[in-house]
């Protein structure tokens, strides 16, 4: 998170056009909610749904948002545990294993290489949800997203396949990162 600089620099600033009341950002890969809770600030009236895998991280959120926000600003950010995969009907039990490290701020991942994982990880299950569904757990109902922020450590490759080219084109604004892997350029 770089609160100073422009989303076209990998910062949160000027998304006066596409955020505030009204609007809605999804944040997938919350962690401790510090980028939803600076858009709460940023951009008054936004509906946000912080979306976290990792229950420790997502417990960590919980306290981070209540202590740091006032009642009414906590109520507004619609916090969901669980992974975004790409169930259907028919697939839907798929679980991903993720290494959560108690030391980090930041970090679950799905993809730790044999050589990073450390003593202090833990494995975690988690169940995979579609974004559709985990934005429902949060009472959103075929709303259109206005700024999608992808800082999940690897499920990027799992959300933008699984959205149709109509969805996809749907968000005018994606930031956050890509991580190792591939994605389709078309999809870019």
């Amino acid at each position: 998170l770089n609160a100073r600089k422009t989303a076209d620099d990998g910062g949160i600033q000027g998304l006066t056009d596409v955020l505030g009341h009204g609007k809605l950002f999804a944040d997938v890969g919350s962690c401790h909610g510090l980028t939803s809770m600076a858009i709460s600030k940023l951009y008054p009236g936004t509906k946000i749904v912080s979306i976290e895998p990792a229950q420790p991280s997502w417990l960590m959120q919980q306290l981070n948002l209540r202590c740091n926000l006032e009642h009414d600003e906590f109520k507004k950010i619609h916090t969901v545990l669980g992974g975004v995969g790409h169930n259907n009907e028919d697939e839907s039990s798929l679980m991903a294993k993720m290494m959560w490290d108690p030391r980090s701020t930041t970090t679950t991942r799905s993809w730790t290489p044999d050589y990073e994982v450390k003593e202090s990880h833990i494995e975690l299950i988690v169940k995979l949800r579609q974004l559709k569904v985990l934005l429902a757990e949060a009472n959103i109902f075929g709303e259109a997203i206005d700024v999608l922020n992808l800082t999940c450590e690897g499920c990027e490759y799992n959300l933008i396949p699984q959205l149709s080219e109509q969805e996809f084109e749907a968000i005018p604004t994606v930031i956050g990162m890509v991580h190792w892997g591939y994605i389709p350029t078309k999809k870019l």
